[in-house]
């Protein structure tokens, strides 16, 4: 499993809270910039897989 699997099972577990620590172990970004990564991601899951 890749680092951005491995976030995006965290946002769809409901871990949301460890989800932008693991995009900025992940990218090496900002916390601000984690957290609009997230928010990205978030957005495209809930698009992709609205289970």
């Amino acid at each position: 499993m890749d680092d951005e699997t491995s976030v995006d099972e965290l946002i769809l577990t409901e871990k949301i809270g460890r989800a932008p620590l693991g995009i900025r172990a992940e990218l090496g970004c900002s916390i601000h910039e984690a957290i609009d990564e997230f928010q990205r991601r978030y957005d495209r899951l809930r698009t992709d897989r609205p289970d």
